[in-house]
């Protein structure tokens, strides 16, 4: 049986703003089970970096404002509900229960700090060792994450590393707790594709030996395709659907979903094809839309889109989308435009 570590109710999460409120974070729910991979996906500004930072609690309040839902971290005999912590009581859960990748380890890792020594001050932090101990095992970290000469690299200041060696040097700062929970946002985006195959591998590797849960930022879907158990999708704040690896890309239910799994490219492509594109805009979330977030873009909107929000429909077991298609009202049937095995496929090629 799955041991749970992680569940998230209805969270919503706003920012305060001069030009007023806005709602980031819309009513999200997901959970998350030790040693499971979960890929939050979705376009730049949907969300998703919101919600696992509102999680760690790393987004300053205010501006940012927690309007309701739960968080809820269980571990054995250990269990927190984190909205309800103040700033003094998270310190204890960060880098112990929650650690992060961060997208971008030159502006994430500290420039006047070696980087051993920022590894160092988190073991410190957490256990009762000796900085000889904390030494050596930020050495051993190190080596972990497969940079040479580890004993050099741990007196080095972020900026005399490659980008792909501060990525490696990020993850040892991450692991040095040993983390139950690791959030990874975006963590290749800024490396070439050599380097983020091997990152990938890396991770995948360190997550399976330390039974490790994992949540994993992307917008890339070849990685979600190589890397995640479950995959949510986000839209305008709102999980819009989400369901195992297999459901998200062989049988899709949301017509978002469908616009980015149909915006994939391949190298089976006839030579002046065009890229498949989602029209339009996301909403304002300064003033969310009364209905469904997505109906100004979707070609298969009602009126009831318009007015109303569907909420969840269970498609399969584990499997959910919101979207009034699934309603047995509905006036038409339609046949989703990608899925099946020709989708994944060409995601799994596109993240080798």
């Amino acid at each position: 049986m799955s041991e749970r570590l992680l569940t998230v109710k209805d969270l919503r999460v706003s920012f305060m703003t001069a030009s007023g409120e806005v709602q980031a974070v819309r009513g999200v729910d997901f959970t998350l089970d030790r040693g499971e991979t979960l890929a939050i996906v979705g376009e730049s500004g949907c969300g998703k970096s919101v919600t696992i930072q509102t999680v760690m609690r790393l987004n300053p309040e205010p501006p940012a404002l927690i309007r309701g839902g739960s968080i809820l971290y269980e571990n054995g005999s250990v269990k927190a509900e984190i909205t309800r912590l103040s700033d003094r009581e998270m310190r204890a859960y960060r880098g112990k229960a929650f650690s992060m990748i961060f997208q971008d380890a030159m502006t994430s890792l500290n420039p006047t700090t070696r980087v051993g020594r920022q590894i160092v001050e988190g073991i410190l932090h957490h256990e009762n060792v000796s900085r000889a101990e904390a030494k050596a095992r930020a050495i051993q970290l190190l080596g972990k994450t497969g940079l040479p000469s580890p004993e050099s690299v741990y007196g080095c200041y972020p900026h005399t590393l490659s980008g792909g060696q501060r990525q490696r040097a990020m993850i040892a700062l991450a692991l040095a707790s040993n983390p139950s929970i690791l959030f990874a946002d975006e963590p290749t985006t800024a490396l070439d594709v050599t380097i983020q195959a091997q990152i990938l591998s890396l991770m995948s590797d360190i997550q399976k030996e330390n039974h490790m849960a994992m949540i994993f930022i992307t917008h890339n879907l070849g990685v979600v395709a190589k890397m995640a158990d479950r995959v949510a999708v986000m839209y305008a704040g709102q999980i819009v659907e989400s369901g195992t690896l297999r459901d998200i890309f062989y049988t899709p239910r949301h017509p978002y979903t469908w616009g980015l799994l149909g915006s994939i490219p391949s190298l089976r492509m006839d030579l002046g094809t065009r890229l498949s594109s989602i029209p339009g805009t996301p909403p304002d979330l300064f003033a969310p839309p009364r209905g469904c977030a997505f109906a100004a873009r979707c070609p298969y909107c009602m009126q009831a889109c318009l007015s109303e929000d569907p909420g969840f429909y269970q498609v399969d077991a584990g499997h959910r989308a919101r979207c009034w298609l699934l309603d047995r009202r509905c006036p038409r049937e339609v046949e989703a435009p990608v899925g099946r095995d020709r989708t994944v496929r060409k995601a799994e090629r596109e993240a080798e």
